[in-house]
């Protein structure tokens, strides 16, 4: 069916609702259209909300929440391209109905769903009319026509896809590269580095990386041996990642005082201080361990190093905005909404095979944002249309800079997709108007 209402067309079997006046697609969003569909088929009538809690919600396990979220994301829509004109009426303690009447377009007549594809269209069919007249003139011009547009649709700036970084693992050679802050208490032996002896004072043991990375949810893994001697005298360890961004030094550490065992590998994840360091090339952070105890008598040795990166969606390249607002790359990718309906999406293209469907965004927001009536909603659309969310109001964002983790777990294996299947993920702002700028320092793939 398709429908005419007010400035827009919907058509419910390929899911678009398109903006009659420039046929954009408005939303292609299944439940979006569904929702409108509903309402479209029911005019005059009033829908009650359990009746579109049920039809849109087939499992049911939904609350009158999320059915007003939807019904506020499709105003939102609408809006944005006739803001003078009320589409959807709140029936108090009943439900929604449509407050415009809907017209039903012949089936028979296509509508055309891209400006591209209506472009192609007319050139081809002026060719055609050409090509009778005068056969030379019109195969050459049928040609050239389709020369430029075949060049314009493969080199079109609007085609742009993400890039999912791996999970992988950097191993720290135990036979170069490690300092300690007092010389002369560093050897390499067979086993790998031995500190000793460990002065009174504690000493710092490190080495260096260098190279572009996001490290969110990294984790430091390091085997150990000590002396029996380093634990009867109280001895700790502290392992630490440092780095300096713009003459900052963020640090971030986990510190271990209990050894049930001399020779142990201890793990620990870079998120327990809330630090979001994001280096880029050239920069360096320093990964290292700090050692005390009561007594400088004891030793250790640092038999194995490494750090495990977490697989990551990039957030230096291959993002869009709605309504081409301006982006800025800068340690993640930035926007600045002027509207509610605005979307910073990223698109991802298979074939790509990593599983997983928690997903750790790492934001940078203004305090405009920390308000009990604003909010973030995160989303993914799965490829078969499938949509995603979850969302932080203003009132629990704490800190400028914050991690939301979101658990997609209604979308099976969400990173395995097949040649030519795509997912998109993003983020947009909602409740009142809003002004300021949303970075997207980072986003984690979490198994």
């Amino acid at each position: 069916m398709i429908y005419s209402i007010g400035l827009f067309n919907l058509d419910t079997e390929r899911e678009h609702l398109l903006f009659e006046t420039s046929k954009e697609i408005v939303s292609s969003h299944s439940r979006i259209i569904q929702l409108l569909s509903l309402l479209a088929a029911a005019y005059p009538k009033v829908v009650s909300k359990n009746e579109l809690m049920q039809k849109l919600w087939e499992d049911g396990n939904v609350t009158e929440w999320a059915l007003s979220r939807q019904i506020y994301q499709l105003r939102q829509l609408l809006s944005v391209h006739d803001p003078e004109t009320q589409y959807i009426k709140t029936v108090h303690t009943r439900g929604f109905k449509l407050e415009i009447q809907p017209a039903v377009i012949n089936p028979a007549v296509p509508v055309k769903l891209d400006v591209r594809r209506n472009i192609e269209h007319e050139l081809i069919n002026r060719i055609h009319f050409r090509f009778n007249k005068w056969p030379i003139v019109g195969a050459t011009t049928c040609l050239l026509f389709l020369g430029i547009f075949g060049y314009h649709w493969l080199t079109s700036p609007n085609i742009i896809f993400g890039e999912i970084i791996p999970k992988k693992t950097i191993l720290f050679p135990v036979n170069k590269n490690w300092v300690s802050s007092k010389v002369d208490t560093l050897k390499i032996t067979a086993n790998g580095i031995r500190v000793a002896p460990i002065e009174l004072n504690p000493l710092y043991v490190s080495t260096r990386l260098t190279g572009s990375a996001f490290y969110q949810g990294a984790i430091f893994s390091v085997e150990m041996k000590l002396s029996q001697e380093f634990v009867d005298n109280g001895g700790g360890l502290r392992f630490y990642f440092q780095s300096t961004q713009d003459g900052w030094p963020g640090e971030w550490d986990c510190t271990l005082y209990e050894f049930k065992t001399l020779n142990f590998k201890y793990d620990c994840q870079i998120d327990e201080n809330e630090t979001f360091t994001k280096i880029l090339e050239k920069e360096t952070v320093k990964f290292g361990v700090k050692l005390h105890q009561l007594r400088p008598i004891g030793d250790a040795t640092i038999i194995s190093a490494a750090v495990n990166l977490p697989a990551s969606i990039s957030t230096d390249k291959g993002w869009s905005t709605t309504n081409n607002l301006a982006l800025e790359y800068d340690r993640g990718v930035s926007f600045k909404p002027k509207s509610l309906a605005a979307k910073l999406e990223t698109e991802i293209h298979g074939p790509v095979n990593i599983s997983g469907s928690k997903i750790a965004f790492t934001l940078e927001v203004e305090d405009s944002y920390k308000k009990s009536d604003i909010g973030i909603q995160f989303f993914l659309i799965g490829n078969n249309g499938d949509w995603q969310d979850c969302f932080i109001s203003g009132e629990n964002i704490q800190s400028n800079v914050f991690t939301k983790i979101c658990n997609f777990e209604n979308i099976k294996d969400p990173f395995v997709l097949q040649e030519n299947e795509n997912i998109k993920i993003g983020i947009s702002p909602f409740g009142k108007m809003i002004h300021g700028k949303i970075k997207i320092i980072g986003i984690t793939i979490n198994e």
